[in-house]
């Protein structure tokens, strides 16, 4: 009985309350007690941001963003597309590009932004791999793999590393071409690159040839003078038939979530937009 009043006392025993003092001196003994919120300058101005200012390139990979959700149904509308010239073509993607000037370039989220889409991707990888698993008779022709039609972009991750080796070696190639700030030149490659995927590049030749053909199609833009006619003369037609881009713009997100404008930071997730409102 001694025994269990002893352990009773032990295990039921009230804690002792701790003083406030103990509390505060506990407090700023935290891991992020010594921390403080960053606190973005009272005079900052959006249009300096290194993924909207078109007085440089970006300076990072993921300052190249995309566009609004609106821009790819009306890509399609009237074949928008198919009257871009074509900038830069291989076995594994054929990239158009919209310069500032396009109606299209409203919706874009960052002065230099990007749009991909997946086309004709074959099974394996392969052209002649393709041919050869549809054409397969033998002995496993029943198994669940050939029932299925396995390629580079099967995947959602396949996809994202696919296009984040793109945007890189975009990137690359901006910097290469430009390699000293120049405002005419940034305004020059402003608008958007339209990729369109087909094979995905798997070796180290493939990715070099990639790397090469993104440099060759930014020379393009800077320097081919037919080029740059020719793509002067379609946008001016598609501006005009499309009236600027009027119903274009009313179909857009102008932001994510509500009450954006309030959070620290903030920048517009359309800023070429505010430009012509």
């Amino acid at each position: 009985m001694i025994m269990l009043r002893r352990l009773y006392s032990i295990t039921c025993k009230a804690p002792t309350p701790i003083s406030r003092r103990e509390f505060k001196q506990k407090l700023n003994r935290l891991p992020f007690a010594s921390v403080t919120p960053h606190q973005p300058p009272q005079n900052r101005d959006w249009r300096n941001e290194p993924h909207i200012s078109n007085k440089s390139l970006p300076s990072k990979p993921i300052d190249i963003r995309g566009v609004d959700a609106a821009a790819y149904p009306h890509l399609q509308k009237k074949l928008l597309l198919r009257g871009i010239p074509v900038l830069v073509q291989n076995k594994f993607f054929s990239v158009k590009f919209v310069d500032s000037t396009h109606h299209l370039s409203l919706v874009r989220k960052s002065n230099i932004a990007y749009t991909f889409s997946n086309y004709g991707t074959p099974v394996l990888n392969d052209n002649s791999l393709a041919i050869a698993f549809k054409e397969y008779k033998g002995t496993y022709k029943n198994l669940e793999f050939f029932k299925s039609q396995p390629h580079g972009t099967d995947t959602a991750c396949a996809r994202i590393q696919y296009r984040k080796r793109v945007k890189r070696s975009l990137f690359e190639a901006l910097h290469h071409e430009i390699p000293n700030s120049s405002d005419t030149k940034i305004r020059s490659v402003s608008g958007i690159f339209l990729f369109r995927f087909s094979t995905c590049p798997s070796t180290a030749e493939d990715f070099a040839l990639v790397d090469k053909d993104l440099k060759a199609g930014i020379a393009t833009i800077l320097r081919n003078k037919q080029y740059k006619a020719k793509l002067q003369l379609v946008t001016k037609q598609q501006n005009k038939e499309f009236k600027n881009g009027k119903a274009l713009v009313k179909q857009v997100t102008m932001e994510n979530t509500l009450g954006a404008k309030r959070v620290p930071g903030y920048y517009p997730k359309l800023p070429f937009i505010l430009e012509k409102i």
